[in-house]
């Protein structure tokens, strides 16, 4: 099941960080597996990480996790049991062993055999302005369906239908406009299940675009490693302009991603300033972004954790409502809190959240702006001060 990470990494926004604080990230893909009644083997999770991590799953019929633990990048597979009864959901968790850094999860759904049923892969597809041929929709189904689309720049559907599991191509023309939207929909020919849909974004070739976040950043007298993630739809390229940021990697890449960089410890009493340069490649005109890093002389790590407003987010995956809680609030302050879709959508705005001192907490019940309730998925809720992003992290909502 073939999915695009860094796509991934941009929409969940899926790291938190406090001024000062390490920057340990745990990433994995798919967030969320739809699956027929069958028994599958070989399914696999891929995990984006800088930490040692651990997989573990509550249910009997997710089984043969292999490996069940691994340092950085890298993957696992697992197996589902045949299901024989009715829908049924578990949850793959996967843990940083030391804690440091947040734990994420996959929600596997699995069709029951009692009842109709059609999914589809993948449910967002971003691809780029140009004419693209040979992109693939698989659908897991016990029906018969059809497919059709809402634009005539999606074109080449093929097959148009078929009956069961199977798979179909499709194409893009090329885009000489504005970003735009369309959706594919598969139906049961019968009308007994409901329609499935892969939304399609293709991006627009004059809107070359290139962020860092953060654009600033403090570090402790002791050195540490961070995270800096990469918004854009060009090749870009990572330079430091002092010696002591070290370890840049990757050192390039293209489109949507992140990259980590060590700071080493500082030994001079005083604090010192570097710049990172986030740069174009291969398109003139396009400004660098510049994140600078602020290191301070002698500062310990406990101070700083003191004087950090601690944000958790809790239960996740949750049905109801989602608790966004704040701690060790050591002033008075506003925040603003934005959902997002998966598709990059901004869904739900919670403006001018008073925290006042030690403690707070607000609710978010699933509902986007106009009170209508999300479908099941993952968003992703971004805390902001006045000045800048503090926070933010990928949560599941998964509908009764």
């Amino acid at each position: 099941m073939k999915r695009n990470l860094y796509f991934l990494i941009l929409l969940a926004g899926l790291f938190s960080y406090c001024t000062g604080s390490a920057q340990n990230y745990l990433f994995v893909d798919p967030t969320v597996l739809s699956i027929g009644p069958s028994s599958a083997t070989g399914l696999v999770g891929t995990v984006t990480s800088n930490v040692s991590w651990q997989v573990t799953e509550p249910e009997a019929w997710i089984t043969n996790l292999s490996p069940a633990s691994g340092t950085n990048n890298g993957t696992f597979t697992f197996s589902v049991t045949e299901n024989t009864g009715n829908s049924r959901t578990g949850i793959i968790t996967i843990t940083d062993v030391s804690g440091s850094a947040e734990s994420v999860t996959i929600t596997v759904v699995q069709a029951g055999a009692t009842g109709s049923y059609l999914l589809v892969d993948p449910v967002t597809l971003n691809v780029g302005p140009s004419a693209n041929t040979g992109l693939v929709g698989t659908v897991t189904s016990n029906v018969s369906w059809q497919v059709t689309e809402s634009e005539t720049w999606i074109t080449n559907l093929n097959p148009a239908s078929g009956t069961n599991n199977g798979t179909f191509t499709f194409s893009v023309t090329e885009n000489t406009g504005a970003v735009r939207t369309g959706t594919i929909t598969i139906s049961d020919v019968s009308g007994s299940v409901q329609p499935v849909t892969i939304t399609v974004v293709q991006s627009s070739p004059s809107d070359f675009y290139m962020l860092l976040d953060p654009i600033s950043q403090s570090v402790i007298s002791a050195g540490e490693t961070l995270v800096a993630n990469v918004f854009a739809n060009v090749s870009w390229e990572v330079i430091a302009n002092v010696n002591w940021i070290v370890d840049i990697n990757p050192p390039s890449g293209s489109n949507d991603g992140a990259f980590a960089y060590t700071v080493q410890p500082n030994s001079d009493p005083n604090a010192r300033t570097g710049v990172i340069t986030l740069r174009a490649v291969g398109v003139i005109g396009l400004p660098d972004q510049l994140l600078t890093v602020i290191q301070e002389g002698t500062v310990s790590i406990d101070e700083i954790a003191e004087k950090s407003t601690k944000i958790t987010l809790y239960p996740n995956p949750f049905a109801d409502n989602l608790v966004v809680n704040f701690t060790n609030v050591m002033r008075e302050e506003l925040f603003n809190m934005l959902v997002y879709s998966s598709n990059g959508e901004l869904v739900y705005e919670q403006e001018n959240i008073f925290v006042p001192f030690d403690q707070h907490a607000v609710t978010w019940n699933g509902c986007d702006k106009n009170g209508e309730r999300l479908q099941t998925g993952w968003y992703s809720v971004v805390i902001k001060n006045t000045q800048e992003i503090v926070f933010s992290s990928k949560v599941i909502l998964v509908n009764h």
